[in-house]
């Protein structure tokens, strides 16, 4: 195993896809907003959109650029690696653990657990519904072929056509930031992120996704997840302030 894992590592290196993860990381963990006046909330709001357009202008131009370099670099080991990342961003990998992880602690008696892991479930099937109606809408071309990455043609049954959004990234990073909303573990969260940004090198690394379809399904995955939290614990808060006491 360890001589695939520098394999990879040299490719990473010399494609500079190192910094891919720290670009969707960036993407994807919220700004903290400090309590305090609305022009200060409204300010951070609109400093973390700069930050997040920026970072994916950078992603579009490099488009081709990554996916060039990124095939003249593929390796036996990289491949190896790949072939392990791959089935963890996958929806049959997925579904089944975040079910056992609503139901096995709700059996167990543990209710604010399940209900922790019901909201990252519900993040998830909400970013995944609405990256399931925009592959087909929007009608990127992947990169495998070879061509230029502003191929667009709607409404396509072929697969070939269903780059964007990338489904292992919005799985795997709704997951992440339903992690890090009800987690106060570093560890848990860093670790669910780094899998999401391992995850999002594996599909630019194998040509399934442009570089841009990684980002921009990372600040999908990371919104929709986000406003997916904040929906069901308003809606948690106000049951219990009209349950009678």
């Amino acid at each position: 195993m360890a001589r695939p894992l520098r394999h990879l590592s040299q490719v990473l290196q010399s494609v500079r896809l190192r910094i891919l993860p720290w670009i969707v990381l960036a993407a994807s963990v919220p700004s903290p907003i400090a309590a305090g006046a609305q022009s200060r909330v409204q300010s951070a709001s609109v400093r973390r959109w700069i930050v997040r357009g920026t970072l994916l202008g950078v992603a579009v131009a490099m488009d081709a650029r990554v996916r060039d370099v990124a095939a003249r670099n593929q390796s036996a080991g990289g491949d190896h690696v790949a072939n392990l990342l791959e089935p963890l961003g996958r929806a049959n990998v997925l579904v089944p653990a975040l079910t056992a992880a609503v139901i096995l602690p709700r059996v167990a008696g543990d209710r604010s657990l399940s209900d922790a892991a019901l909201r990252v479930a519900a993040g998830y099937a909400a970013a995944d519904a609405i990256e399931s109606v925009l592959k087909p809408v929007v009608g990127r071309h992947r990169p495998s072929d070879g061509k230029g990455p502003w191929r667009f043609r709607a409404f396509q049954n072929d697969a070939d056509w269903h780059s964007f959004p990338s489904a292992h990234t919005v799985h795997d990073v709704s997951i992440a930031t339903g992690v890090a909303a009800e987690s106060g573990s570093p560890l848990a969260i860093d670790a669910a992120y780094g899998l999401a940004s391992l995850v999002g090198v594996e599909r630019i690394y194998t040509a399934s996704h442009w570089t841009s379809d990684v980002v921009a399904s990372a600040l999908l995955a990371t919104t929709v997840a986000s406003a997916t939290d904040r929906a069901l614990r308003s809606r948690m808060h106000a049951d219990r302030s009209a349950a009678p006491r």
